[in-house]
């Protein structure tokens, strides 16, 4: 009887296993080794395998066909994503581009999915009317245009021969080589489909890596979270009995005769068998036999360091170690530092390109020539880092120019037409010259289309990027990570002809959703001549992984990191997805859980979280909870410092400002090296290419409440009923039309109303209240004369004294809510006292400080507290402590940033 099923024995490395057992085959069939054909689950897996195969001394030219079964797409995403517009653009023509893009991304997504899974999809027409009733019609009609007529669509643009959709096996006409799949469990119908071939096919196998028998499991079928749900769904499809599977191992290749062998599985428990008990309610009576470490840190910086110093730690001792993570940003920190510790380490990096410098300087002069060089935008575009490698004085020309001939003064509306006529009276008029000629020379071709306002070829706009790009910096922009965002237009240009004419918004657009969304993979080279010790990947490659290395670390463990949170498609309501046959979203929960399963299988497990992410991930929850007491003991936080990975220290006397606001002296207080990056060295955070939905929201509250106080002021009397009309109306106009859900208008109007209440029993009694108060404080220091500038949200005057108010939307800082302390509002304190609000008196004493805290979550909530007893103590402190900075007598340290994803990104932007 042929055995077609295989299974690698629990703990062995399943590449070597195919390896022995591919060569085991080959002698046995006098078939040589390259006529066999190996398909993998990933592209990643290939290097492995053939390193195995060299550590048997094979040659090159004898290997077998080795194959990927998830690079069945032979098209670009570009040309896709090109065509999907062109055909969506027809039956959506008024909707944004912004929005055209995100719907043609689901419909891709959607329409790749239905064959993937083998849906009901293309029987969407067949879907009774009725069962819509609960959706907009515009989405079926949508949902059927795209099922019905994509596919003619796709046929004329892409000819059959080429089809992106075609099935994976059906590129041959017949399996007539000896063919293993390896590595797959399949989960996915297509490699599930591709099973059912090979076990019809005399010379087919399958070799799964190691799972554990569901049955033993559960009698009963699995749910959807369930690690081994997919498994299950295979042995089901093949009629297979989990029984019938042969477990091969080293002693399989022992035994001159082949026969079915099972390797003897201990009956003490390891921490798969916990987290597999953990689904059914079980508890462990006895240790788990791996070793497992537990380290909590506060920051995600500090996760990145303390993955660092355990792949450090592990290096020296000659162990190897597999570092699985769901975050492609901190596998990037983690690189950076065992890089400068000159330790190797094998990964592919696969960072957003948002994240290179090159990809925020395309979008800085595309912004900077859309809005026709308005002073900003300009400055901006000429202060960035990028042009410090080529013309390193021309940062510190704009500062000059800036403080010494606008400081004061109208700003120009048009900086490179100022400079055009301007520009040989400044100081330095070379430089100003030599901007003139450089835009003349480069720019004028690519400024005169956006310009236009009209429509041109994607390509043409590509290419005249590219010129004017190349020509001002040659290839300097190219360095380094620049590369990888060459790679992309390059990408982008070959498959411009997808594309409909567009315009320069549109232009914009589309580069910020390519910048925003498009992932590059640096490349990875793996050292077919020795095993590497160290090595980098996600949970997806780290399953088939795990068992070859000592060490398995596991980082981002919290909700959101593992599991990633679950995505659902725009297009898809749940109720139709069931009914389409399209897996449940909890799927996906289930994939997560297996991944996390066969990373346990490794000797030694650390587990990595920080609790600044958020809350511990569910999977780290169970196996905490089954786990016999001695191992909870192991789960500790650990007191983690790296000496080896020195912050860097920044001694800098030579920019001395001339502005600062408060925020600047909150920052310097908070973080020095922030401040020091900000306003000496000039580079800001990256601007966010979509604002969060929270932050829209507090910025529409604060708007709302200048209004209504603006039309209610406090010093006149006004009935309680038409103080409520004015407040719900601003509502009604400026919240409800951008929020149609009903429980978010309920959490506002909830909010609002707590609001109301505090305001009725302040205007009892009369008060004056300046609103957006703007403050202006000249200071003379060591380092000369500074003003400093500000804005306070509202200033009330009352009988008993002045309250300054500032408004909170979002999560409310702890310094306040535990202590009533924030520096901002010393300092708009101590300027008010020292009469820098123009319009605001300073006759009466300054009573308090207040917060008015506006959160859907919980309402509405009034903060006071005073002001400090020493206010004028605490601000020459801190002036003296700037003067320290200023001087270069205080150095700027780095503090750990909360945010690790976009400190890393601006730390990748500093590196380059």
């Amino acid at each position: 009887m042929r055995h077609f099923a295989m299974m690698s024995a629990k703990k062995e490395n399943l590449f070597a296993l195919t390896v022995r057992w591919i060569e085991y085959q080959s002698n046995f069939l006098n078939i040589p080794l390259s006529r066999w054909k190996i398909y993998v689950p990933y592209t990643r897996c290939i290097p492995f395998l053939r390193r195995a195969f060299f550590t048997h001394d094979s040659a090159e030219e004898c290997l077998p066909k080795i194959y990927s079964v998830s690079k069945n797409d032979s098209l670009p995403f570009e040309r896709k994503l090109g065509w999907m517009l062109s055909f969506l653009t027809p039956v959506i023509p008024d909707i944004p581009l912004e929005r055209r893009i995100m719907i043609a991304q689901d419909a891709l997504l959607l329409w790749e999915q239905s064959l993937m899974y083998e849906t009901s999809w293309h029987k969407l027409y067949e879907v009774q009317e009725e069962f819509f009733s609960q959706y907009e019609c515009s989405t079926l009609h949508l949902l059927r245009y795209i099922s019905e007529l994509w596919p003619d669509f796709l046929k004329k643009k892409n000819p059959p021969r080429e089809s992106v959709y075609e099935h994976f096996l059906d590129r041959f006409d017949e399996l007539k080589d000896p063919t293993v799949l390896m590595g797959a469990q399949g989960t996915l119908p297509f490699t599930r489909e591709m099973m059912k071939q090979l076990k019809k096919y005399p010379q087919g196998w399958i070799l799964f890596p190691y799972a554990p028998n569901p049955s033993q499991t559960s009698q009963d079928s699995l749910s959807a979270f369930h690690p081994l749900y997919g498994f299950q769904k295979t042995l089901l499809d093949l009629n297979l009995n989990y029984d019938d599977i042969v477990i091969i191992c080293d002693e399989y290749f022992k035994s001159a005769n082949i026969k079915k062998k099972s390797k003897k599985i201990s009956s003490f428990p390891d921490a798969q068998d916990a987290f597999l008990a953990s689904y059914h309610g079980n508890f462990l009576t006895v240790p788990i036999k791996n070793t497992l470490h537990y380290y909590t840190v506060t920051t995600p910086m500090e996760e990145a360091y303390q993955v660092a110093q355990c792949l450090i730690t592990c290096y020296k001792k000659g162990k190897s170690a597999l570092c699985a993570t769901p975050d492609p940003v901190l596998a990037q920190g983690v690189s950076i530092l065992l890089e400068n510790e000159g330790i190797p380490i094998q990964w592919q990096g696969s960072l957003c390109l948002i994240h290179h410098t090159s990809a925020h300087f395309i979008l800085c002069l595309w912004q900077c020539i859309e809005k026709k060089w308005s002073f900003f935008s300009a400055s901006d575009f000429l202060k960035h880092n990028t042009w410090k490698g080529r013309y390193p004085g021309l940062f510190q020309w704009m500062c000059f120019l800036e403080n010494r001939y606008f400081r004061g003064n109208p700003l120009p509306e048009n900086l490179w037409e100022w400079l055009n006529r301007h520009g040989q009276h400044t100081p330095y008029p070379r430089i100003a010259e030599r901007i003139i000629k450089s835009f003349h020379s480069f720019f004028s071709s690519l400024s005169s289309m956006i310009n236009s306002l009209q429509r041109y070829s994607l390509e043409l706009w590509l290419n005249t990027l590219n010129q004017a790009l190349e020509g001002v910096l040659k290839d300097w922009l190219w360095k380094e990570s620049g590369k990888k965002v060459k790679e992309a237009l390059n990408e982008l240009i070959n498959n411009a002809f997808a594309y409909e004419a567009l315009n320069a918004a549109e232009v914009g657009v589309l580069l910020n959703h390519l910048f925003q969304n498009y992932f590059l993979s640096s490349p990875e080279h793996l050292n077919d001549s020795c095993e590497t010790l160290l090595y980098l990947c996600g949970p997806k490659e780290a399953r088939l992984l795990a068992p070859s290395y000592d060490v398995c670390i596991l980082t981002s463990l919290y909700e959101g990191g593992w599991p990633r949170g679950i995505t659902t498609n725009s297009l898809l309501p749940s109720g139709l997805q069931e009914h389409l046959k399209f897996p449940p979203s909890s799927w996906q929960i289930g994939m997560a859980a297996r991944n996390f399963l066969s990373c346990l299988n490794a000797p030694e497990i650390i587990f990595i979280r920080s609790k600044n992410s958020g809350d511990p991930s569910r999977f780290l929850l169970r196996l905490q909870g089954i786990s016999y007491s001695p191992v909870l003991e192991n789960f500790k936080n650990f007191p983690y410092f790296v000496p080896s990975c020195d912050k860097p220290r920044v001694l800098c006397s030579q920019i001395k400002p001339k502005i600062l606001s408060v925020s600047d002296m909150v920052l310097l207080y908070n973080n020095p090296y922030g401040f020091y990056l900000k306003r000496i060295l000039g580079i800001y955070p990256l601007a966010p290419l979509q604002k969060e939905a929270g932050t829209s929201l507090g910025i529409l509250f604060h708007r709302l409440l200048e209004q209504w106080m603006r039309r209610c002021p406090g010093n006149v009397s006004f009935l309680e009923s038409v103080l409520k009309f004015h407040l719900m109306q601003l509502i009604e106009e400026m919240l409800f039309p951008q929020y149609s859900n009903r429980m978010i208008r309920t959490q506002i109007l909830r909010c609002f109303e707590g609001f109301f209440e505090y305001e009725l029993e302040s205007r009892k009694n009369f008060f004056t209240s300046f609103i957006e108060a703007k403050g202006r404080k000249e200071v003379n220091t060591a380092f000369g004369s500074v003003v400093l500038v500000a804005q306070a949200d509202r200033i009330d005057y009352k009988r008993e004294g002045g309250i300054i108010i500032d408004y909170k939307t979002g999560v409310l800082p702890k310094t306040i809510q535990d202590d009533g302390v924030s520096s901002q509002l010393w300092w708009l304190a101590w300027i008010l006292k020292n009469n820098g609000f123009k319009g605001v008196p300073d006759t009466f004493p300054i009573q308090k400080v207040q917060w008015f805290h506006l959160s859907l979550s919980h309402g509405f909530q009034c903060i006071s507290a005073k002001v400090l007893e020493h206010l004028e103590d605490y601000i020459q402190n801190q002036w003296k402590t700037l003067e320290g900075y200023i001087s270069g007598t205080l150095p700027y340290i780095p503090l750990e940033t909360e945010n690790f994803t976009d400190g890393i990104s601006r730390r990748l932007e500093w590196k380059n």
